[in-house]
């Protein structure tokens, strides 16, 4: 537009976008349409264990795709002719989601309800990208990043009628962010027997007699003088990213070039106890636990190991029995979340393309060598794990693993 160009002489682009679509989803409740059995080996026939076949859950005949309708609305500018960008806003509301309805049925049926297309959830965020260009004689380089920001809320599900307002408050999810976490509150851990002696409050529900120097320490939120779920408080930040980032750089000087691309994810709580048996019990099954779990669980003084009774950032080891009832290391709790933010160096590498003066001798048109990796290094709290395997509250990833990084080297021809 002339007034762009008469008093804005230095945007050189400037796009304003916007759109509107529905698309569908069909990657939930396969053949839920149809009337299926299954074979199972569990009826007695004549003094005998034999094979039946037994009714799967009821169908449904009008079940359909999940519907996204999806708004957005960006601006594309650049400046001078060095600086890229873009800034998008974005409105997904998913309708028609599978779930299965709250209904009780007699047991004389046979068979479970089928899932049906009722249930809504909305979700927005937005998304920015930077980048700036410029070249200089032999030296060329590119550097920029990209941030994006997200959340989900549950527009409507099916949930029971609510008896009290604390079970209201617990349990509602109208209206509410997707990715909260619920979370007993906790204080660090127990140092000594005199923190346990002078508490006002039951803790494991006989007197806080099984609680020893090296338990979790929760707090009575709500100090009715127990623990219990009463006491559940919204933890961290949730356990799914909301905020996605990635950084890249490149640049070349006459025969070198250079490229690195960083990524990771924030404002959201890792939780370690997701991890099962090897957080919350170490030794279960005479498993080996990290080494630095090893070098920072709190142990009493004793004649085995060096005691570690005042900075000590994991609870003590017990017997597989103590685990097992133990209420510090069977809830949910705040002390297993962590900051789950992490910057991962996913792509780094250095080449240099010989002179053409000397590949034409070779017949050769080109010829580079290189040298790279791949997931080289990773920032994070806990090196030793990998932060992109899992972070759901509802999957433990007992095969946890660090970060492995692979590493090439390599040349380019070209005839």
């Amino acid at each position: 537009e002339s007034f762009i160009n008469d008093n804005l002489p230095f945007i050189s682009n400037l796009k304003f976008r916007a759109s509107h679509g529905i698309l569908g989803y069909d990657a939930a409740g396969a053949f839920q349409y149809m009337s299926t059995f299954r074979i199972r080996s569990n009826y007695i026939y004549d003094s005998d264990l034999v094979s039946g076949i037994r009714a799967d859950a009821l169908p449904n005949p009008n079940i359909t795709w999940e519907k996204m309708q999806i708004t957005n609305v960006g601006v594309d500018f650049n400046i001078g002719n060095f600086i890229d960008g873009t800034v998008d806003y974005f409105y997904r509301l998913r309708s028609d989601v599978l779930g299965t309805r709250i209904r009780d049925i007699p047991d004389v049926v046979g068979a479970t309800l089928p899932q049906e297309n009722y249930r809504e959830f909305d979700n927005r965020g937005w998304e920015f990208s930077l980048y700036h260009l410029k070249q200089s004689g032999d030296f060329k380089y590119k550097i920029g990043g990209n941030i994006s920001v997200n959340r989900e809320k549950t527009i409507y599900t099916d949930q029971s009628e609510f008896a009290t307002m604390e079970a209201f408050r617990r349990g509602n999810q109208v209206g509410e962010w997707t990715d909260r976490f619920w979370a007993y509150p906790t204080d660090g851990l127990f140092m000594n027997w005199d923190e346990i002696y002078n508490l006002t409050y039951d803790i494991d529900g006989q007197g806080n007699r099984t609680i020893r120097p090296g338990d979790i320490k929760y707090i009575d939120y709500n100090e009715d003088g127990i623990i219990s779920a009463d006491d559940m408080i919204l933890a961290g930040r949730g356990t799914m990213p909301r905020m996605i980032f990635g950084f890249e750089t490149s640049f070349s000087f006459k025969n070198f070039d250079f490229e690195m691309l960083w990524q990771g994810a924030g404002n959201y709580n890792y939780n370690l106890r997701a991890g099962g048996r090897d957080f919350i019990m170490p030794f279960y099954a005479e498993n080996t636990p990290t080494m630095f779990m090893y070098e920072n669980m709190y142990v009493n003084e004793n004649p085995w190991m060096p005691a570690n009774t005042t900075n000590a950032l994991w609870p003590r080891f017990g017997t597989d029995a103590v685990n097992r009832r133990h209420r510090n290391y069977n809830l949910n709790n705040e002390f297993w979340l962590t900051n789950g933010i992490y910057a991962k160096l996913k792509n780094i590498q250095i080449g240099y393309t010989i002179p053409t003066s000397f590949t034409k001798r070779l017949n050769l048109n080109s010829f580079r060598v290189f040298v790279g990796g791949y997931d080289v290094y990773t920032l994070t709290k806990y090196s030793f794990i990998d932060p992109e395997i899992d972070t759901s509250p509802a999957r433990a990833f007992g095969d946890y693993h660090p970060s492995v990084g692979t590493y090439n080297f390599g040349v380019q021809m070209n005839f």
